[in-house]
């Protein structure tokens, strides 16, 4: 009681004295997501109201789609699933609502409950073989649970579903996950997903880590299991650049009062143990390691791609070198890749909210006076124009590593970039020669080349499909790996499978990929070859599927050091590709894969034709070609930027 009248006295203070106020005034763009268990349907629809006057209530998918959002966003979710909170749904129909309710698969529409709900009929046995004197004391305060199913059941969910109600997962049976194995991590994560979506039949995306409690090991299994989101239990908001499987929330009481509502709402009912925190952080010092080489990574995305998988390859690499302190940056949520998480990366993110986001130039500066690195490294002509005038401003050294395609026709915008951020740069880096050459530095004391590398320990590592996973029911495959893109000339590979397939039936055309001409080029596929030209879509595990290939193609228009050619040559699946651009460091045409005219789709046939028909001199170049990718390792190409990094910076 007494502890109870003191936290309501602490509360209607912080509100009177304008705290809560400032905490509002000062998070106009920041998520508040506000976590509620069991409440009455009374005091839930009395919380919204009052609520309502402080923020806007969104969905969770909005905010995570990168839309511009209006201020004050806020998003309800419900832990657990409890039965009652079926009669919440006039409130949610009242102010149009778009919780998400986190499941325990397990449990929903079953009479069995939470296991710390059963805890009070265990304890009773133990309490009966007390004195009545102690056993009447120890029980004075306590609440006894309902021994009936707790859960929502699924008729309950279909109609909360149909009011808007998100549904995501709290594991299958609640347990304390820091405290389990990984398999039963694996299957309390994994196997809700697949339960909750065969029970629902819809996609669960969201996840809410059980009791709060989460690690890196834990949140990388949620992040491989499919889900966009997980929600913990620390204060705090969480914006746009944040992890978005670690957001931060604010805990509810499900009676609280007034000037108790707003300051949990605010956060501020923490707040001593928020100003502990803060003081661990500052004593901690995480970013900026003085005796260190300090190395920040800048990329626009870390979705699929030739940039985004080399990026990787050097941060780990330079993770493992001793006296490094390397950091990523990236200025969007896509990530396709769960590398740096698993190797304990630190991955900023810092994303725009409009397409031209003047704002991301102050919270550039902010950032990198933040961690005053040594060197910022940019893979990108976007992270370039950004990062540069903050880097000027604060002495930091700036590597431009945007130069990764190597074409003759460059547009007026790609050498605006290139005018506006080379002269400034302290050190300019290209993956290949070509592309120093095309953009007029062969010769420029500042710049150099740093060739690709590739971690051959994959391929070895990995678990090779079958042909049948794939559908390949001939003799012989014919691959290529590349995003459908402007970039990539995916309809003169298709044309030349066609003109192949009108002559033998032996073989079978792969495309990996994705992108925005997937389903073009789906339509240029005659009825007769759609069984002989599969589309697999995009596949994180591209090491597994090359060595079905006996053939693998790069049919592009622009191409800087490929990487896919590295991957077949890794494979030793023998080449074909388009010439141009840095390709043709990797490829000596007739002796360890084929170069061959850029559209000309005959030429492609005849090289493709003369592989098949000839296994001696495909082994033969598969071989070569291996012989030339084991001297591209990625530790070279660590060792090397490395170089590059000490010379600029003058530390050594």
């Amino acid at each position: 009681m007494l502890r109870s009248r003191t936290s309501d006295i602490f509360a209607a203070a912080t509100y009177l004295t304008g705290w809560c106020r400032l905490w509002w005034l000062t998070h106009r763009h920041r998520l508040t997501v506000l976590v509620y268990h069991d409440p009455s349907p009374e005091s839930f629809r009395t919380h919204i109201k009052h609520l309502s006057r402080w923020f806007n209530f969104i969905s969770l998918d909005d905010f995570l789609s990168g839309q511009r959002l209006p201020p004050w966003p806020a998003v309800i979710t419900l832990d657990d699933g409890y039965k009652n909170n079926y009669k919440l749904l006039p409130t949610i129909k009242e102010f149009k609502l778009k919780p998400v309710v986190y499941l325990n698969s397990a449990l929903i529409g079953t009479d069995d409950s939470f296991w710390f709900e059963k805890i009070p009929y265990k304890l009773r046995e133990t309490l009966k073989e007390l004195p009545d004197e102690l056993r009447l004391k120890a029980v004075a305060e306590g609440k006894e649970a309902g021994a009936e199913g707790s859960c929502l059941t699924m008729e309950q969910i279909g109609e909360l579903s149909s009011a808007g109600v998100e549904f995501g997962s709290h594991s299958r049976t609640h347990p304390v996950l820091i405290q389990c194995d990984k398999e039963k991590i694996k299957d309390e994560i994994s196997g809700s997903k697949t339960e909750l979506e065969q029970k629902l039949g819809l996609p669960v995306k969201h996840f809410s880590y059980p009791n709060g409690d989460y690690n890196q090991q834990i949140t990388g299994i949620v992040r491989e299991s499919g889900y966009i989101s997980a929600r913990t239990i620390r204060n705090g908001c969480s914006r746009a650049q944040d992890d978005p499987f670690q957001l931060r929330a604010h805990n509810i009481s499900d009676d609280a009062g007034y000037f108790k509502l707003i300051c949990q709402s605010c956060g501020l009912f923490v707040l001593p143990s928020m100003i502990r925190t803060w003081g661990e952080k500052l004593r901690a010092r995480p970013y900026r390691k003085e005796d260190s080489l300090n190395v920040l990574l800048t990329i626009d995305s870390l979705g699929v791609g030739g940039a985004e998988r080399q990026l990787i390859e050097l941060a780990r690499g330079l993770a493992d070198k001793p006296g490094i302190n390397c950091q990523v940056l990236a200025m969007s949520r896509q990530d396709h890749y769960t590398a740096l998480q698993d190797s304990g990366i630190i991955v900023h993110r810092l994303v725009r909210r409009v397409r031209h986001d003047w704002t991301v130039f102050l919270r550039m500066y902010g950032l990198l006076k933040k961690l005053r690195p040594d060197i910022v490294h940019s893979w990108d002509y976007m992270t370039a124009i950004y990062a540069l005038p903050a880097c000027k401003l604060l002495g930091i050294k700036f590597i431009n590593g945007a130069i990764r395609y190597s074409s003759k026709r460059l547009d007026r915008l790609y050498k605006l970039k290139a005018a506006v951020t080379f002269p400034p740069s302290d050190a300019i880096v290209a993956n290949s020669l070509a592309g120093l050459k095309v953009h007029g530095l062969e010769d420029k004391s500042k710049a150099r080349v740093i060739n690709n590398g590739i971690d051959l320990g994959r391929f070895s590592r990995g678990k090779a499909k079958s042909k049948k996973d794939l559908g390949i029911t001939t003799k012989n495959a014919v691959g290529m790996v590349a995003t459908f893109s402007d970039y990539k000339d995916y309809p003169t590979f298709v044309k030349a499978a066609q003109k192949i397939l009108a002559v033998r039936d032996d073989v079978t055309f792969i495309a990996v990929g994705d992108g925005p001409g997937l389903d073009s080029v789906k339509q240029s596929v005659s009825d007769e070859n759609k069984g002989k030209v599969i589309f697999t879509g995009q596949l994180k595990d591209v090491e597994s599927v090359i060595p079905l290939f006996d053939v693998g193609v790069l049919a592009t228009f622009d191409e800087g050091f490929p990487n896919v050619i590295m991957e077949y040559m890794a494979c030793k699946v023998p080449s074909v590709a388009s010439g141009g651009g840095g390709t043709g460091e990797l490829i000596n045409d007739g002796r360890n894969g084929f170069l061959v005219q850029q559209g000309n789709v005959e030429q492609m046939v005849e090289r493709i034709v003369s592989l098949l028909d000839d296994g001696k001199l495909a082994a033969e170049m598969g071989a070569r070609g291996y012989e030339m990718v084991c001297n591209l390792s990625h530790t070279a190409m660590t060792v090397k930027y490395l170089e590059l990094y000490r010379h600029t910076s003058g530390k050594r």
